[in-house]
């Protein structure tokens, strides 16, 4: 066996416990291979002078996934998140006309709050991104993002009931 895959063997329970600690549940494998890469990494770079492995190799792994973790909450909040729910109800309404379409959704809209009708007017009636509607109503990303979450929480609630 390859001194390599020793290693690894031997790792493994850091990587995960690393993954664990971090709140890692999407894409556990994505995070591992990462994890696993920045292993190779270690060894090309431990100098003994300075220290333990296990140390330096924890370190490593840790600064990979954390940096992994910052490019992929950069990505999603700079980029418009693709909804199917919305899409589907959207392609549903797309053979009616414009006016028509805005009578429907706001039918079933009666018992959001304003913020929520204002995710529902950008998101599906203008279909503006999450960016897009955060600035024009001044608030955060993440603040639009919980609009859109309530939102469709409760017209599932509506639609459960009918």
């Amino acid at each position: 066996m390859d001194s390599f895959e020793i290693l690894v063997e031997n790792c493994s329970p850091i990587i995960n416990s690393i993954i664990q600690s971090l709140g890692i549940y999407k894409n556990k494998d994505e995070y591992f291979q990462i994890g696993l890469i920045a292993l190779w990494e270690a060894t090309e770079k431990y100098d003994s002078s300075k220290g333990g492995f296990t140390t330096f190799a924890y370190s490593i792994i840790r600064g990979r996934i954390l940096n992994h973790l910052r490019k992929e909450h950069r990505y999603e909040t700079c980029n418009p998140t693709y909804d199917p729910q919305v899409e589907e109800y959207y392609s549903q309404l797309s053979y009616l006309p414009e006016y028509l379409q805005e009578e429907i959704v706001w039918q079933y809209c009666y018992h959001l709050t304003e913020n929520q009708k204002k995710w529902i007017k950008g998101g599906i009636l203008e279909r503006k991104g999450i960016k897009e509607i955060a600035v024009e109503h001044h608030v955060s990303v993440e603040t639009v993002k919980s609009w859109r979450k309530l939102a469709l929480a409760n017209l599932r609630a509506v639609a459960n009931m009918m």
